[in-house]
């Protein structure tokens, strides 16, 4: 179990702790994006708010990798080939059904006369940037950092207390983290779908691969152009038809919503039989640390007022 003075698992504490440190550290970065705004009258350049936030993701990456053995500990073995072709199909399945539901949630608040960021906030965000500063960062860092955080650190250590409820409660808590309505409601459904990957396929490269290309979708818009609007963009109906309110591109859009589910469910269950010994349990060798639901209340605290204050600047 033990090699030298690092264990091969996260405690909650210190998995916890490092959660709080990236919501104070968040917290800091946006309040001083504020104050920036509020004394030159000017918004923060892009590229100095991605270096900020890297700048956090060093951090995490040093406490994760020097807290634990982290072979073990994050699961950093390679994967087998039919897990990672999964991961792929199911990041790319699941793209189609969250963009399409986000859409439509979208068109359902606007007509229900509430303001909210459009479906496509992410690509809008990332192609304000330059184009390899976006990719790395959201491509890439953001994926490996947040992936050893709420799946390598808090689920794994949330595990050996809860169980299978580990990756439900990461998952949750990685969805809260995202900005907007819209986007927690994005990030909590493809959060627990990571974390249901991680504990299938026992190893940390597929939810990062999955992650990985999830934000490359919506970087690129791939499959938004070439599957949910293709129609209508090879010209076969008029671009001003491109709503909700034509049923032809509700129909449409319904029918892919259809199969992205139907392959999502497939997938799943062929994941599951690929790998049916693979399941979370609590750990006998658990032992609750002192201190470790301070930290993670107080975590809860700050992550509850920042999406506050996205939901009430949102609306």
């Amino acid at each position: 179990m033990w090699q030298g003075s690092r264990p091969n698992y996260y405690r909650m504490r210190m998995a916890n702790g490092t959660l709080l440190f990236l919501l104070i550290a968040f917290t800091i970065i946006d309040l001083f994006e504020v104050f920036f705004f509020w004394a030159t009258g000017y918004v923060l350049p892009t590229e100095a708010s991605i270096l900020l936030r890297v700048l956090v993701d060093i951090p995490i990456l040093f406490i994760a990798f020097s807290s634990a053995r982290p072979a073990p500990a994050l699961k950093l073995h390679i994967p087998k080939v039919n897990n990672m072709v999964y991961s792929i199909a199911l990041a790319f399945f699941l793209y189609l059904v969250l963009a399409i539901s986000i859409r439509m949630l979208s068109t359902a608040f606007v007509s229900a006369g509430v303001s909210t960021s459009s479906g496509n906030a992410t690509a809008e965000v990332m192609n304000e940037q330059p184009f390899m500063i976006a990719f790395l960062f959201y491509c890439v860092l953001a994926p490996v950092t947040e992936e050893v955080l709420f799946r390598g650190m808090l689920q794994n250590a949330y595990e050996r207390r809860f169980g299978w409820g580990a990756f439900v409660i990461a998952g949750v808590l990685f969805g809260l983290i995202h900005g907007n309505v819209l986007a927690i409601v994005n990030g909590i459904a493809a959060g627990i779908m990571l974390g249901y990957l991680y504990i299938k396929t026992k190893s940390l490269w597929c939810p990062i691969v999955f992650h990985g290309l999830f934000n490359l979708f919506a970087f690129t818009l791939v499959p938004d152009y070439y599957i949910i609007n293709l129609p209508w963009v090879l010209g076969l109906f008029p671009a001003d038809t491109l709503s909700y309110a034509n049923p032809v591109y509700l129909c449409y859009n319904l029918g892919i919503l259809a199969i992205g589910v139907l392959m999502c469910y497939v997938l799943v269950r062929l994941l599951n039989r690929a790998n049916l010994g693979h399941v979370a349990r609590r750990s006998s060798a658990y032992l609750p640390e002192r201190g470790q639901g301070i930290v993670f209340l107080a975590a809860v605290i700050l992550l509850g007022l920042r999406v506050g204050m996205n939901i009430a600047a949102s609306l």
